[in-house]
């Protein structure tokens, strides 16, 4: 993604520094992607595709705050952003949701975690990565409820439909 960062096109540009970011954020290099994020947050609104990246950014930056150990900031700012902007960006959702689930299960809340995560199953499922990270924990938290059938089904469709998903390999 460093070679977007190069492009002439600011959308381009700002595609980059995004993708860059979550792959900072994905190897728990969370003062880096919080840089980038911030980076995001900080260019000039020209576009709508920049609008999106920006809003994107948000979520990112909540993550940020959530794997800092900052969960009610994380869900305030979440909270902010489903109020903000319509459910009909499914990446933007999917990805507000899961981080919302990482939140409560950070916080003992294992049950609103599971309905945070169960949003982006039945709401968000077009988003495959999102869709698969869903399953992955609602795997361990039907499981963890007391619903052995609704784990094995959430763990049977992550295996069957994402197979190469880095949550279909986890434990």
């Amino acid at each position: 993604f460093g070679v977007l960062l190069n492009a002439p096109d600011a959308d381009t540009k700002a595609l980059g520094v995004y993708r860059l970011a979550q792959v900072k954020l994905s190897l728990d290099e969370i003062e880096e992607a919080r840089n980038r994020f911030a980076q995001l947050q900080k260019a000039p609104a020209t576009s709508p595709e920049m609008n999106r990246l920006k809003t994107l950014a948000e979520v990112g930056l909540a993550i940020c705050d959530q794997k800092a150990g900052n969960n009610q900031q994380a869900l305030g700012k979440l909270e902010e952003l489903i109020e903000k902007h319509p459910s009909t960006d499914y990446e933007l959702f999917a990805q507000i949701y899961n981080a919302k689930g990482a939140c409560h299960e950070q916080l003992g809340q294992s049950v609103q975690a599971l309905l945070s995560y169960l949003k982006t199953d039945l709401l968000f499922f077009t988003e495959a990565e999102a869709h698969a990270e869903a399953l992955y924990h609602l795997k361990r938290l039907w499981a963890e409820y007391g619903n052995p059938g609704k784990a094995a089904d959430a763990g049977q469709r992550l295996v069957s439909r994402y197979a190469a998903s880095k949550w279909a390999n986890m434990p």
